[in-house]
């Protein structure tokens, strides 16, 4: 029984991201962010991304996009951990990005 829990908490850790999703270049579907610095002052909470008026903590953000307030096309999924800072109440969703380019 203690496996079988195991195994579900894993498969459900997992969320795809449950945004509107916008046709891409062949055939990928992406959701549109921002890259937003959240480091001013003492409880900074480092790198995050605005999708749809909604701030998520990546935790994989490549160097060549810490840059504040670049447009980006994502894939991401959700994780079920939250980010806590003292910035932010009720922290941010953490979420690994699959793929990401600059947006035009």
């Amino acid at each position: 029984m203690k496996t079988l829990i195991f195994v579900l908490m894993y498969a459900f850790s997992f969320v795809p991201g449950q945004d509107t999703e916008e046709p891409g270049e062949m055939g990928r579907s992406y959701k549109k962010g921002t890259i937003i610095n959240h480091s001013s002052g003492d409880g900074g909470c480092g790198w995050m991304l605005e999708i749809e008026g909604k701030l998520f903590k990546p935790k994989n953000l490549s160097k060549a996009f810490k840059k504040d307030s670049l447009v980006v096309k994502l894939d991401y999924e959700t994780s079920m951990t939250i980010f806590k800072c003292d910035q932010l109440k009720g922290g941010a969703q953490e979420i690994y990005i699959n793929w990401m380019e600059k947006s035009n």
